[in-house]
């Protein structure tokens, strides 16, 4: 039986994986969202799918990286898993940064995604180390 608490959390990544591919699709269907040098270049341009696809199938790795992260075990605490997975995502997240100043809207919304996972991996490192401080104080008075 799943716990309710990982049932959650996998509804919550997946509704944010959702949204966040329904955003990329979005503004990757926008002309504005991309450079021509010319008008006649933006009047050729037409819309491709595969290069969006595979920037969300990157999406989707990345979000099942957290997932795993919050809610796998292995018997680590969520601090030490959080701290490993943003260790992994931090050089990725540098990597993907280089192509926003050349690259299409829904790269530049790729970025945006690894700096809110990157968030979420920080924000459950603090609240669990601060949690476990609570209990290491509350052991010595």
């Amino acid at each position: 039986m799943i716990h309710e608490r990982t049932r959650r959390i996998t509804l919550l990544c997946a509704a944010a994986y959702a949204c966040s591919v329904g955003a990329a699709f979005w503004i990757s269907r926008r002309r504005d969202s991309y450079h021509f040098a010319s008008a006649a270049e933006r009047a050729a341009w037409r819309w491709s799918a595969p290069p969006v696809a595979f920037v969300c199938l990157l999406m989707a790795m990345e979000a099942l990286l957290v997932w795993v992260v919050l809610v796998g075990g292995g018997g680590w605490p969520l601090w030490k898993r959080a701290l490993a997975g943003s260790a992994m995502l931090v050089p990725w997240t540098m990597l993907s940064a280089i192509f926003v100043l050349h690259g299409t809207g829904y790269i530049a919304w790729h970025v945006l995604w690894l700096c809110g996972l990157l968030a979420v991996l920080l924000v459950s490192a603090l609240g669990s180390l601060a949690m476990a401080a609570r209990r290491w104080m509350r052991r010595c008075s």
